[in-house]
């Protein structure tokens, strides 16, 4: 997705005209009797292919609304899709994707009783994060229960859901502007009471467009909160 954003950022810079086509591939797997061709020969050209369709609007399923020096990528008709299966088309919209502080509680919750589902659902979730990165904190805290999900992490992820609902028409722009590069960290040590691991994150901006960011936790224990902010320069770069 940083590539996209920024393709298209210098598009925009440029005054391009971007338009999409339909290419017909194959994934070839296992041994061929057939002759394969790296270039097509004479007489097997195909003049219709490949397929304009115009204007960019559509691609990886992500909308693309144009203006004249803007571009905003949406995700909104795969968003109402999530909210339809989780069953929260009729709920009340969450004015936050997270409580401001979500420690794990003391006492286990119970196990939540379909898995599959919640997998389904933080799967979603993370495609739906690559232009929403609001959401991309909490979806990364669901998606850290994968394995075992409890009751309690199943209502974090409704939490989410119903923030989703609220901001479903949420999108990401794209303007014009100088391509300056730059990019912003933050850490919180050891953030996390159950393993003392620290949550670090970056945005980087080419121009005034966020073009690639991320929040995960780090892999090991920081001894000193300097040590986890070099790790998370180090992330960004």
């Amino acid at each position: 997705m940083p590539i996209i954003c920024i393709l298209l950022t210098v598009a925009l810079h440029r005054k391009w005209q971007i338009l999409q086509l339909d290419v017909s591939n194959a994934f070839l797997h296992g041994d061929l009797s057939e002759d394969i061709y790296m270039r097509q020969p004479i007489g097997f050209v195909d003049p219709k292919a490949p397929k304009s369709l115009g204007n960019i609007s559509l691609f990886l399923g992500i909308q693309v609304v144009s203006q004249p020096t803007r571009l905003f990528l949406t995700q909104q008709h795969y968003a109402e899709q999530i909210i339809q299966e989780s069953g929260l088309a009729d709920c009340n919209p969450s004015p936050t994707p997270f409580p401001p502080k979500a420690n794990r509680p003391s006492s286990p919750s119970e196990p939540f009783s379909e898995p599959t589902l919640y997998r389904r659902l933080a799967w979603s979730l993370q495609y739906l994060s690559i232009t929403r990165p609001d959401i991309a904190f909490a979806t990364n805290q669901i998606c850290q229960h994968m394995h075992q999900p409890t009751v309690q992490d199943f209502q974090s992820l409704k939490r989410l859901l119903r923030y989703i609902k609220g901001t479903i028409s949420f999108s990401l722009p794209l303007t014009t502007g100088e391509l300056t590069l730059q990019t912003y960290t933050d850490v919180d040590w050891a953030s996390d009471s159950s393993d003392r691991k620290s949550i670090s994150g970056f945005y980087t901006f080419l121009g005034p467009n966020l073009v690639s960011w991320s929040v995960k936790k780090q892999v090991t224990v920081a001894k000193s909160s300097t040590e986890a902010e070099y790790r998370s320069l180090s992330a960004a770069t």
